[in-house]
């Protein structure tokens, strides 16, 4: 907790200066790798907020669960209000999960509780958002997806989520570190980090293709991203088991 700590003792005076050099120390690295989107989108956001928050005196814990609302209401969103809506909710839901560790790591109260509820709240919004864009292509798809985009998201959803299970699963089974970037840089694996960036920027491209009647093509996508995802990760826990 010594960079906790010591983000803790200078954030009062160079609050945001402070939150950007314990990134690049301490997380940078590992979220550029497979989580680029993120670390460009949400990442500066979320530092710039965090300031008025610790002033403020909001937990960590506050925050994630704001974010797990966020995340489960994005079905009905889809259904009452449309795309526009579900891709800036699901923009501020990135933001929100992104600060609450900000505002962990810098007032020292990170806890396995935090983490749990982050991770729940991670799922949740991976089930939700999909769903979402599933309810949203069913009126604006091609004539031969009508009918299947919902239970297309789903199946993303699912394999999605299972890839991260299996991921925490194999973390636990072999005892090493968490996931993050690779000692080598095996082309493929290059390939499938900058790959893996472009699920952080699925809100834009609700947005974007929720106005110009693509939403159709983005639940194919989601579905070829989450079985790559998920056959990777097989492929990467076995050799990590080994």
């Amino acid at each position: 907790m010594e960079t906790d700590a010591k983000i803790g003792r200078t954030g009062r005076h160079h609050p945001v200066a402070a939150l950007f050099r314990a990134y690049a120390a301490d997380k940078a690295g590992e979220e550029w790798h497979g989580e680029w989107g993120a670390a460009l989108l949400y990442r500066p956001a979320a530092i710039l907020a965090a300031p008025v928050l610790l002033r403020l005196g909001v937990p960590a814990t506050v925050v994630t669960l704001c974010s797990l609302l966020l995340a489960l209401s994005l079905p009905l969103v889809a259904w009452v209000w449309g795309a526009v809506a579900v891709g800036l909710i699901a923009v501020l839901t990135g933001v929100l999960d992104c600060l609450d560790g900000t505002i962990a790591r810098a007032s020292n109260s990170v806890s396995r509780t935090g983490h749990y509820l982050d991770f729940v709240t991670d799922i949740i919004f991976r089930a939700g958002f999909y769903a979402a864009i599933g309810l949203l292509a069913a009126g604006a798809t091609p004539l031969w997806l009508k009918g299947w985009t919902l239970p297309l998201a789903l199946v993303a959803a699912l394999l999605a989520i299972a890839a991260r299970l299996c991921r925490v699963y194999a973390e636990k089974m072999s005892g090493a570190a968490p996931y993050g970037a690779p000692a080598r840089r095996e082309p493929f694996t290059l390939l499938f980090s900058a790959i893996s960036g472009l699920d952080s920027l699925m809100p834009l491209a609700v947005l974007v293709l929720g106005v110009t009647g693509g939403m159709g093509w983005l639940v194919l996508w989601l579905l070829a991203y989450a079985t790559l995802d998920f056959l990777y990760t097989q492929v990467a826990a076995l050799r990590r088991m080994a």
